[in-house]
């Protein structure tokens, strides 16, 4: 059974890069594993190597493609969909072909470029492959990523916390707002207690019941006597001008008015 041309173009490029370059051959259900659904368009012409730890692929063109096919060839497969799995691609086209190709799209591309001649069985390598270059991640930032998120879950779980302690104090200061009581049952209160005070002192003087007088006393008490206005008791002369129960009227006013 005769080998096609893109066949017989994949083994001489194949023996090629492996006798000359020493490079080892991918197997491509491996390679195409990563991403079937983008890779699958280039399987049939695509042949990858590893070079160390890199990754080669080169993208197979045959005859019986234009100019213009070419370069919408290199550019929506070769370049497009393998560029994201390896690390240098090379195109490989017919050695007729050789002035066909764009060489400014190849250098913008960044691409090698080499030529076979099956008739030869040779291959040639007109432009090398750069190395495709791709932003990465340094290691001290994939730490600092993850003690972000360390930290990030930290502050939620706090923040859970925080919003359940916020829930009970505001239940907690809604009952202290129920039980509080309206400004004039406070002045009513206060009032109440003292005036109960006040009869409770006046009780206790009024039931007070002084000794004799000695007969020294008895010279003083005529002259309080002449004093007291008629009608009036010692005692409640004796409150009518006291300092403290001057006070606690003078508060039981303030209380009253401050409502």
């Amino acid at each position: 059974m005769s080998l096609t041309e893109l066949e017989w173009a994949k083994y001489v490029i194949s023996k090629w890069v492996r006798e000359e370059r020493n490079l080892v051959p991918l197997d491509i259900n491996e390679f195409i594993s990563q991403n079937p659904e983008l890779l699958s368009d280039v399987r049939s012409n695509t042949l990858v190597f590893l070079e160390g730890k890199n990754k080669v692929a080169i993208y197979v063109v045959t005859r019986g493609v234009s100019r213009d096919e070419i370069s919408r060839e290199i550019a929506t497969k070769c370049v497009a969909k393998l560029r994201d799995f390896v690390d240098k691609i090379y195109v490989a086209i017919p050695i007729t072909y050789r002035f066909l190709v764009d060489g400014r799209l190849i250098k913008e591309l960044g691409i090698g470029l080499l030529v076979y001649d099956l008739d030869k069985g040779s291959v040639e390598e007109l432009v090398p492959a750069k190395p495709i270059t791709r932003p990465k991640v340094a290691a001290v930032d994939l730490r600092r990523l993850e003690e972000l998120e360390e930290r990030i879950a930290n502050i939620e779980y706090r923040l859970e916390n925080l919003m359940k302690e916020v829930s009970e104090l505001r239940r907690t200061i809604s009952a202290i707002e129920r039980s509080l009581l309206h400004p004039d049952d406070v002045r009513r209160m206060v009032t109440d207690i003292l005036e109960r005070e006040l009869s409770r002192i006046r009780r206790e003087l009024s039931s007070y019941v002084p000794t004799a007088p000695t007969a020294a006393g008895v010279e003083v008490a005529a002259e309080v006597s002449q004093e007291v206005p008629s009608g009036a008791t010692f005692w409640e002369e004796y409150l009518k001008d006291h300092p403290w129960v001057e006070v606690l009227r003078k508060r039981s006013k303030e209380g009253g008015e401050s409502g």
